[in-house]
């Protein structure tokens, strides 16, 4: 009886620490899967990071290489408008040094260069300026007293071709 007792006390604290076992490694598993569960979320988090990075960082390279095609773009454009506008003012200033050569002859000489600072000499001047050209002769008599005529306008333009002599057959 006693024996019997001690067998089924036996049994049932060896069927109680096979339950304990069982539990602990049941806990250690689930433990297990929430830690490989946490370690890929946050692989998947930092490449989810990692990829938006990129992406912005590849943004700003094409917003900087599209800034810097647009300044050198600008530059380009800034350099051939100041070259045209050097061009434009060259040939005015040679057209009208050309039409004040007609008019006037040539340039007068430069300017003597100024004295140094101090000096008591007194700069000697060019020869003195040309005298002034004579006044018109007199009107006569038969024109009137507002001058002379004008003079005749340009010649009216030709006719267009077919028209001239008659209108043709």
């Amino acid at each position: 009886m006693e024996r019997e007792r001690m067998e089924r006390e036996r049994l049932e604290r060896e069927r109680l620490e096979r339950e304990r076992l069982e539990r602990e490694r049941l806990e250690r598993e689930r433990l297990e899967r929430e830690r490989l569960e946490r370690e890929r979320a946050e692989r998947e988090r930092a490449e989810r990071e990692r990829l938006e990075r990129e992406r912005l960082e590849q943004e700003q390279l094409e917003i900087e290489r599209l800034e810097r095609e647009r300044l050198e773009r600008e530059r380009l454009e800034k350099e051939h408008q100041e070259q045209l506008d050097r061009e434009q003012m060259d040939w005015e200033r040679e057209r009208r040094m050309s039409n004040a050569d007609a008019v006037q002859g040539p340039p007068a000489p430069p300017p003597p260069p100024p004295l140094p600072p101090g000096s008591t000499v007194t700069p000697v001047t060019g020869p003195p300026p040309p005298p002034c050209p004579p006044p018109p002769p007199p009107l006569p008599p038969s024109l009137p007293a507002s001058g002379p005529p004008p003079p005749p306008g340009p010649p009216p333009p030709p006719p267009p071709p077919g028209q001239a002599g008659g209108g043709g057959g």
